[in-house]
């Protein structure tokens, strides 16, 4: 064998060795299908920890708007209490929903509230300021025994109405809601009770009367008999009279017929009373709305005769009926939870009729027992809206 034929063949050799090299370092063709496997494995990884983040963010979202509105600015904290700058600065802050607020449709604004002369009353100023400077005046503010919070009021808007209660004190230390005799006296003996009770009411009604336009003078009379009821009707009709010999006269709001009351039996007998109160300058004074949890709205209220109860007058008085103040309204658990749209509703009805306003029982706490006290100084920036003072 010559050298260069030797030398042909380990070229030859070594181009064999190269190529099967090289065959060696090339992919199996099961490689690419393990590497597609392989290169799925991230994404599938990855999707994994997307869905474990995102609930958590679900869960913790906040509620949608407009569950809660937040004041247009910071809530200015004085003292221990923080104020929200929503009728007023001093309005004491409570979350209001503006889901449950319906726009204003009352013609006119008959709201109103019962004062205690004790307890939070927190943006009573802000609130009568608020409707006085939107050109719809609180209509009625009832106050037991507050003569400062009536004073507010007409100070704030004359226009307001203001109506004052207080219990009478017949004895050293005996305050009483209506004149001893439970309506059983003698008929000939009305007038001279009447006397008494209307001097006993006299001092106070006196230091307070530069801001009250009338007086109740009796609570819920709980006559039940014949007998009964023409004893209060005389009483009334002798009040008047009395009051009227005043120098000046003093306005009486009579009456004040807890809800559900009187029966229509007994208001034939007491309809010369309210023709005479229409005649004189006096008003009706009523209670009225749900005393049912179940039945808890106006509405219903209505229908089932605590609410509105005042028109079974009209027919049997025509014009003679007298103006009608409803110095005590309720919605049960109204004064934590109140239904706007059950509000609005009632106060367009009163709207129909001669009613001055319509008192929300009750500003200032009251306790029915159990342990909690009535008071709707909470309710105060709603009120406001629902009424139209923005």
């Amino acid at each position: 064998m010559t050298h260069s034929r030797l030398a042909s063949i380990i070229v030859v050799v070594l181009l064999a060795l190269v190529a099967m090299l090289a065959c060696a370092q090339q992919p199996t063709p099961t490689a690419p299908v393990a590497q597609t496997a392989t290169s799925a494995l991230p994404t599938a990884t990855f999707a994994a920890p997307t869905v474990t983040f995102v609930s958590p963010l679900k869960t913790l979202s906040p509620l949608p708007t407009p569950a809660v509105v937040q004041p247009t600015s910071p809530p200015k904290t004085i003292g221990d209490r923080i104020y929200l700058p929503l009728v007023g600065r001093n309005f004491r802050r409570y979350a209001i929903s503006m889901s449950v607020i319906p726009t204003t449709t009352i013609p006119i604004n008959l709201g109103g509230l019962h004062v205690e002369g004790t307890g939070d009353h927190t943006g009573y100023e802000e609130f009568l300021r608020a409707c006085a400077a939107a050109n719809r005046p609180v209509a009625l503010i009832k106050v037991f025994g507050d003569g400062y919070s009536a004073k507010i009021a007409k100070e704030i808007d004359p226009r307001t109405v203001t109506i004052w209660r207080k219990p009478t004190k017949t004895g050293h230390d005996d305050y009483m809601d209506n004149p001893p005799g439970d309506w059983n006296w003698p008929a000939n003996e009305t007038v001279e009770r009447a006397h008494k009770w209307m001097q006993a009411m006299y001092p106070d009604w006196e230091n307070n009367r530069q801001y009250i336009d009338y007086f109740e003078i009796v609570n819920e009379p709980n006559m039940a008999t014949v007998t009964q009821t023409l004893r209060a009707a005389d009483f009334m009709m002798a009040a008047m009279q009395e009051a009227e010999q005043q120098n000046p006269p003093y306005h009486l709001a009579i009456w004040s017929f807890s809800s559900g009351t009187p029966e229509p039996w007994q208001a034939e007998i007491i309809s010369p009373t309210l023709r005479y109160a229409a005649e004189h300058g006096h008003i009706l004074s009523v209670h009225d709305g749900s005393v049912s949890e179940e039945r808890r709205l106006f509405r219903q209220a209505a229908k089932d005769g605590t609410a509105l109860r005042y028109r079974m007058f009209q027919p049997m008085l025509g014009q003679s009926m007298p103006r009608v103040a409803i110095t005590e309204a309720y919605q049960p658990d109204g004064y934590k939870n109140a239904d706007w749209f059950d509000w609005q509703w009632y106060l367009t009805e009163l709207a129909k009729d001669n009613v001055i306003g319509a008192a929300w029982f009750t500003l200032g706490p009251y306790s029915f027992g159990g342990g909690e006290d009535v008071n709707v100084v909470g309710q105060l920036p709603s009120f406001a809206l629902v009424l139209g003072c923005k």
